[in-house]
């Protein structure tokens, strides 16, 4: 049964992106944590040389699914955000051999060695599988790419009826097997020592990318689109949830513990139009995806109002607890209901001094009572 979220997918320009950890803790008081008569679990981070690697806890199942869950841990999992980058020299070496992100992202010899390389230096409790959020548009007629120093490009942009009427119905086996032959390995490879990690893109966001054309600044087209012509948005909106709902699925199916939703541009919508275009996709997947594998945490985009939307449309209450966080949220920000839990996105340097001071964060983090 797996957990879902939402945040930033790797997208073209993973590669030039820092290193960056989520501490994810629970949003119930600080006696949730359960005293562990364990020696304390020291996270030792260097962007280059060797790293001394943690000790692994020994428990039925990974520590960052407990805690997605709501269940009592004894200290906060922490994983990599960003899985792969410029910070592994490992990840530069393939990246000069294979160019291509997609070649890199859809060769499963390729994705598992990516996949792995953060786990064996640095042991997190979470095992990312390496993709992209538009890797399935390939499977659903929507024609794309990767191109350094751009990013996504889609060769024919959708902004009218007959264009969205173009969209297939997505079928993960056929499409993106493997995905799904990815994430069973990685699953085998860990063997419970971390959660393996899979993700989608949230509907949103994924028509942003195919009705700008590429990544944009202002996302005047899709804005254009949406009050011009909401009944074509809707429609492409539609195609994705159904899409995105059978991905999150297929990929627990596979070996997926915990899902991610990434609503990258949902800060782009006002709170209303948020309410109209984001947020009942995004509920009708996860709707979706309980009826197939209940139950499921879930978490949302960072902005405040976007999390307060979220609380009051019940998601805390439809059985999804995980809602994501910035750095500007504090803990009773962040408290909604008795079963859920947050992800905690910090700053590089809050995780890298977890070396000099074990469990403590930066003060910020500390004041705030994460």
């Amino acid at each position: 049964m797996p957990a879902i979220g939402c945040g930033g997918g790797l997208g073209g320009a993973v590669s030039s992106i820092s290193p960056s950890f989520s501490a994810l803790s629970s949003a119930f008081p600080p006696t949730r944590i359960s005293a562990s008569p364990k020696p304390p679990y020291v996270v030792r981070c260097a962007l280059q040389g060797t790293v001394a690697e943690p000790q692994a806890v020994s428990t039925t199942k990974p520590l960052l699914l407990n805690a997605v869950r709501g269940q009592d841990v004894e200290r906060p999992p922490v994983w990599l955000m960003r899985q792969a980058g410029r910070y592994m020299k490992s990840y530069q070496m393939i990246c000069e051999k294979h160019p291509s992100i997609r070649e890199r992202s859809e060769n499963v010899d390729l994705v598992m060695e990516i996949s792995l390389h953060p786990w064996k230096v640095f042991k997190p409790d979470g095992v990312i599988l390496f993709s992209d959020i538009l890797t399935p548009l390939s499977g659903m007629n929507i024609p794309f790419d990767i191109v350094k120093g751009k990013g996504h490009v889609i060769f024919n942009p959708l902004r009218t009826s007959a264009d969205v009427d173009l969209v297939r119905e997505f079928v993960p086996d056929e499409s993106v097997p493997y995905v799904g032959e990815a994430l069973t390995i990685l699953r085998k490879e860990v063997d419970n020592q971390a959660a393996v990690l899979g993700f989608v893109g949230a509907p949103f966001t994924l028509a942003s990318y195919i009705v700008e054309g590429s990544s944009s600044k202002h996302f005047s087209k899709i804005k254009r689109l949406a009050f011009s012509q909401p009944k074509v948005l809707h429609a492409l909106l539609q195609k994705f949830a159904t899409s995105m709902a059978k991905y999150i699925q297929y990929q627990a199916d596979k070996g997926a513990q915990v899902v991610q939703i990434f609503d990258s541009w949902a800060t782009e919508l006002s709170p209303v139009d948020f309410e109209e275009f984001s947020l009942p996709y995004l509920k009708q997947i996860v709707d979706t995806v309980k009826q197939t594998h209940p139950p499921i945490p879930s978490s949302n985009p960072l902005c405040k109002w976007i999390w307060r939307l979220a609380r009051e449309a019940g998601f805390d209450r439809s059985g999804c607890g995980q809602l994501g966080l910035n750095n500007g949220h504090g803990r009773r920000q962040a408290t909604i209901g008795t079963r859920c839990s947050s992800p905690r996105k910090c700053r590089s340097r809050c995780s890298f001094w977890l070396k000099r001071v074990h469990h403590q964060p930066d003060q910020r983090c500390s004041e705030e009572g994460w």
